[in-house]
């Protein structure tokens, strides 16, 4: 009974231990610190965060595909629609608190160069929601990217094959 709980409480310490290198970007998807502040650093607007951060989430075999959001596309509408991404990831990514406070700054400082007057840039105003549309967007094409290279990939494997 003795060595159970000594296992046990070896395997809460290492439970712990782990989580303290690991951050909570939202909905219970971790990631670690050291890489959340390597991403952060090598991207100079939030958009290129977002994407750095998806693709650090996110397998590629996860999103060959599928789409962001999983609906109809509008300047395609009799293509069929495609499954989404993991909802549950693909929220935690867009509302990680570090991408929002980079939406509302971003924000700020573009229109403040532009006008005198202070606005509200916080999550529930419009200026938030543009910013977050440009995101969606970002990511919207990054999937693109992501399903083309594959379908690149797909079709150069029978040609190799041939080869050999």
């Amino acid at each position: 009974m003795n060595s159970y709980l000594d296992e046990l409480q070896s395997l809460k310490l290492a439970l712990e231990s782990s989580e303290c290198d690991s951050i909570d970007i939202g909905n219970s998807v971790f990631v670690k610190k050291s890489a959340l502040s390597a991403l952060k650093s090598v991207s100079p607007k939030v958009n290129i965060y977002a994407r750095h951060i998806f693709k650090h989430v996110f397998e590629t075999h996860e999103v060959v595909g599928r789409s962001l959001m999983g609906k109809t596309c509008n300047a395609r509408k009799e293509a069929n629609v495609t499954a989404s991404v993991d909802e549950r990831k693909r929220d935690a990514v867009m509302r990680k608190e570090d991408v929002c406070k980079m939406l509302s700054t971003n924000f700020m400082h573009s229109i403040s160069e532009h006008a005198l007057v202070s606005f509200n840039v916080g999550p529930g105003s419009a200026f938030y929601h543009l910013a977050l549309k440009d995101v969606k967007h970002s990511l919207s094409n990054l999937i693109n990217e992501i399903n083309r290279d594959a379908k690149k990939t797909e079709e150069s494997i029978p040609e190799m094959n041939e080869q050999l």
